[in-house]
């Protein structure tokens, strides 16, 4: 959750800081949406446990990060752990991101195949490649040696004249 549609709505025109976005959102918690109010409240719940993670964290694209995965949960208040136990999911919101998930995941095999198909053929180019090219080479040293074979013969006439 942010509130990122509040602010490009222009919420909160006059606030320079986050530390003024978070005045200002607080003030206007019943203006947001239901995930930009929730992100007013852990962002108010968790101040201090936000500290920990640095200054700047506070009302910033990080501070959900802070509490969420940089924090250990024994180290969060209990205000911030209850406002957190919010972040669960409803039951139908977790089947609908599986099924997303579940899609996704197809896709991502679907361009992991691809992509092991594109490699299998550059190899095999590479190994058609390298076979014609030995090929050659190995034509080149016939007719070379054909070549110097002709220039023996041609020698061994004239010597014979």
């Amino acid at each position: 959750p942010n509130c990122d549609s509040a602010i490009e709505s222009g919420l909160c025109p006059d606030a320079f800081s986050l530390g003024e976005l978070g005045e200002c959102l607080s003030l206007k918690k019943n203006e947001v949406d239901k995930n930009c109010a929730l992100f007013i409240e852990v962002n108010t719940a968790c101040d201090s446990s936000l500290k920990r993670c640095g200054d700047g964290i506070s009302w910033g694209s990080d501070s959900i990060l802070c509490v969420t995965q940089w924090t250990r949960s024994d180290d969060l208040t209990a205000d911030c752990a209850d406002v957190l136990a919010k972040f669960a999911q409803p039951e139908a919101a977790k089947t609908e991101e599986k099924v997303e998930s579940e899609a996704s995941k197809a896709k991502k095999a679907k361009r992991k195949a691809a992509r092991k198909a594109a490699v299998n053929d550059v190899k095999k180019l590479e190994a058609e490649n390298e076979k014609a090219a030995r090929k050659a080479a190995a034509k080149k040293e016939r007719k070379k040696a054909n070549k110097q074979k002709s220039r023996r013969e041609r020698s061994k006439d004239d010597e014979d004249l």
